[in-house]
């Protein structure tokens, strides 16, 4: 079993680094790494209907003081073709017809005590090992005796503890440059270089991992990534995304309590320190999945690299008003641990969570469970099919016609081309986030003002600059006419999407200007159109 676990990982292991340089040598450190081998001790030999287990260090240290070899050179030979004799440990067990290192130090051992509990019912045998190993045996029938014995002999919980604790990640895992990129940080990052040091008094990181509802309380596992938080510390609450306003005061999270979590058991510490894994008993609400001792811009986000959320289901709650806000925060903070959930309200106030596939559509409601949300009501999944505008891999975007629309009776005709906009542009939508909401509204801010000039000035070349699209082919003074005559940007859900008025004879007020009250037939019912497609996703 373990050479068939081990192949798998090896295949998979040479599929990931096939396409590095150094791949031979690479992949031979990770296997070294990531194999199961019993002598790494990761490996546990158990039985779970009696109850124990055991590692190879268990026996190793055992036989190191009965035949004076040192331990360590025992662990090592152990699972391998030795066999012992006349005091020393020789190679080749199989070829001179004699028992390897495993059964003769190991699976005799094992197999006298079971002959005795299970196969012959001698209980006074039995009882006569216990006692050379210091274990008592209180039941009166040889099968209890046995499991009791065995339970006290090789405890299966030592052996997964010990294993734990030595799989545990060092506390300076996060050098490595893979473990930070899995967090989003990178040399320019403000967290980057306190990460990388994870220097127990440099300022205080916590990364928030997961929410667990633990009686009238709600805790928070994170790892400790920096610095040290104790009872009654104060951090800030950084978002996952940089703001606009600097000026803005960030949110502050008081840590009521600090715990080590030891099975479902919590115990309270005084200090928890970089490196470490800790739950902290907290007082508001935890949108984001970073918490600093100073305020600085952007937060740290768990990047993964799963499928598009497509399972659908609908979550309400079982109780009234109260609890369907308690739902909807709950969600939200799921969907800040998850980054491959979506969370949606619909327009008939239900609410509906998006899932990458129905495994993960149940660690999100197990999740949702340990919050303390168990009376919610959920609906059947389903994956819809979608109508998409996003063309098919390998078109040219430049290549895709515009689709002609009849309305009914020949009341109109709507001639549509969808055009992807370049990377930069959409990211400088997403960072002015604000003023698209103040526009929407009808609120001319200098925020508005300040994201129409940036798109004059920078946009336009965005545009021209973005190869193989219509845009690239378009001269630089009808790009600027494009961006005067924006007819709407994106909805609320789907706000960084923008809608072009192409139709030559068509004036109407430029967005950017305050509107007048004249009445323009169909004008908004474009809008509602154009909200209605982008809301229904690509």
């Amino acid at each position: 079993m373990l050479e068939q676990v081990n192949s798998c990982i090896s295949q998979i292991i040479s599929g990931v680094l096939l396409e590095q340089e150094d791949w031979h040598s690479s992949v031979e450190r990770a296997e070294k790494d990531l194999y199961f081998l019993p002598e790494n001790e990761n490996v546990i030999f158990a039985s779970a209907l009696h109850g124990y287990g055991f590692c190879l260090s268990d026996f190793a240290k055992m036989w190191s003081k009965k035949i004076n070899i040192s331990e360590a050179d025992i662990l090592s030979r152990l699972f391998t073709d030795s066999y012992f004799s006349k005091g020393t440990i020789r190679e080749d067990a199989e070829r001179n017809g004699k028992k390897a290192l495993f059964e003769q130090f190991i699976l005799q051992p094992l197999w006298d005590v079971h002959s005795c509990g299970l196969l012959n019912d001698d209980l006074e045998k039995l009882k006569a090992f216990a006692d050379k190993m210091n274990i008592k045996i209180r039941s009166k029938r040889a099968a209890e005796g046995f499991d009791e014995f065995m339970r006290g002999w090789l405890p299966l919980a030592s052996a997964c503890f010990r294993a734990a604790t030595q799989a545990s990640p060092s506390c300076r895992s996060f050098t490595r440059p893979g473990r930070l990129a899995s967090l989003s940080l990178h040399e320019t990052h403000p967290l980057n270089e306190a990460v990388k040091a994870c220097d127990s008094t440099g300022i205080t990181v916590l990364f928030i991992a997961k929410i667990l509802h633990y009686g009238d309380s709600v805790l928070a596992m994170c790892r400790i990534l920096s610095g040290s938080i104790h009872k009654d510390d104060e951090l800030f609450l950084i978002e996952n995304k940089p703001k606009n306003d600097d000026s803005e005061e960030k949110q502050k999270i008081s840590i009521s309590n600090v715990y080590l979590l030891m099975g479902r058991e919590k115990v309270p510490v005084e200090r928890a320190v970089a490196g470490t894994v800790c739950a902290i008993e907290f007082s508001g609400q935890l949108l984001a999945t970073t918490l600093c001792s100073e305020p600085v811009p952007v937060g740290l986000v768990h990047v993964t690299r799963g499928a598009e959320p497509l399972v659908r289901v609908s979550v309400q709650p079982e109780g009234g008003m109260d609890e369907l806000k308690s739902l909807r925060i709950a969600l939200k903070q799921l969907s800040v641990l998850d980054s491959n959930i979506r969370v949606i309200e619909q327009e008939n106030g239900e609410l509906a969570m998006f899932a990458a596939g129905e495994v993960h559509l149940q660690k999100c409601l197990t999740d949702l469970y340990d919050m303390g949300h168990d009376n919610v009501k959920v609906s059947q999944p389903s994956v819809p099919f979608f109508e998409t505008i996003i063309s098919v891999p390998g078109t040219s975007s430049s290549s895709i016609q515009p689709v002609d629309c009849n309305i009914r009776s020949g009341i109109a005709k709507i001639k549509l081309r969808a055009a992807p906009l370049p990377r930069q542009l959409v990211e400088h939508l997403e960072k002015n986030e604000e003023a698209l909401r103040d526009l929407r509204q009808g609120r001319f801010t200098k925020a508005v003002e300040n994201l129409h000039q940036t798109l004059v000035q920078e946009g336009i070349n965005w545009l021209k600059d973005y190869k193989g699209s219509i845009w690239s082919k378009q001269r630089v003074e009808q790009l600027r006419n494009f961006i005067d005559r924006i007819w709407a940007f994106g909805p609320p859900r789907a706000r960084f999407n923008i809608l072009f008025n192409a139709v030559a004879d068509y004036e109407r007020p430029s967005i950017w200007k305050k509107q007048t009250t004249k009445l323009r037939y169909f004008d908004q019912s474009m809008i509602a159109g154009f909200d209605l497609a982008m809301s229904a996703g690509p």
